[in-house]
């Protein structure tokens, strides 16, 4: 990925273009923070098939990482009776934080279509396309009225707008979506626009698996995990 972002730099200087956002770059982001995502689920998924045994092949839904979570933590409320799960807890909580929730608000921005973009410069003001929201609670419409007023003070001109921002019965709002483009900094660094978080959600996979497997091996699984 930092190598397709170097070569885009050498052919396209900082504002030279409206957008800065390289095929190569967005796909191999892409893949690695999806692979991260999935790597959680499978780590929590190890503990759980240590607990509830279950064949993929005839389970047509498999819970995933923070499901399990739920159910390791609190047993009880989910009709369950396990024991001595608190140290699979303790490596699977640093599998959360600011981190994370940055993968899976990336993930889920994936999964409903609008595809999240690099851009290799920075975002900028000017950057992505609007897009078009039905608008059914209240404190939306009212905040998306108060911006009609502020844009045409004239109300009868404001009226003839909003007409014309209904979509059979709907009301709809036009305005770019929150955290959709994110910037790239340099040794694999993504950051939601502006802010900096410490990405290292690659390396707490990795030490997390390694942790477990010497849980694992200690409880004499009739198998032997290996990280990959």
């Amino acid at each position: 990925m930092n190598s397709y972002a170097t070569v885009f730099k050498n052919k396209h200087k900082e504002g030279s273009l409206l957008s800065h956002v390289d095929f190569h770059v967005s796909f191999f982001a892409d893949n690695c923070i999806t692979r991260i995502y999935s790597c959680r689920d499978k780590l929590a998924l190890m503990v759980w098939s240590y607990y509830c045994p279950f064949n993929p092949e005839k389970k047509d839904e498999v819970l995933n990482y923070l499901p399990i979570f739920k159910r390791l933590k609190k047993p009880v409320i989910f009709g369950m009776s396990i024991k001595h799960q608190d140290k699979f807890l303790y490596h699977l909580e640093h599998l959360k934080g600011n981190d994370f929730f940055f993968v899976e608000s990336y993930r889920h921005f994936k999964i409903h279509r609008r595809e999240p973009g690099i851009e290799i410069y920075g975002v900028k003001p000017h950057h992505d396309l609007d897009y078009i929201i039905p608008l059914f609670d209240s404190n939306d419409i009212n905040l998306f009225e108060k911006k009609l007023e502020e844009l045409y003070p004239d109300q009868h001109f404001r009226e003839i707008i909003k007409k014309g921002c209904y979509i059979k019965g709907v009301l709809f709002d036009q305005r770019k979506i929150k955290d959709r483009l994110f910037s790239l900094l340099i040794g694999f660094v993504i950051i939601p626009n502006t802010q900096e978080y410490p990405h290292n959600t690659h390396n707490t996979c990795e030490k997390t698996a390694m942790k477990q497997k010497s849980l694992f091996k200690r409880n004499s699984l009739p198998f032997y995990f290996h990280p990959t």
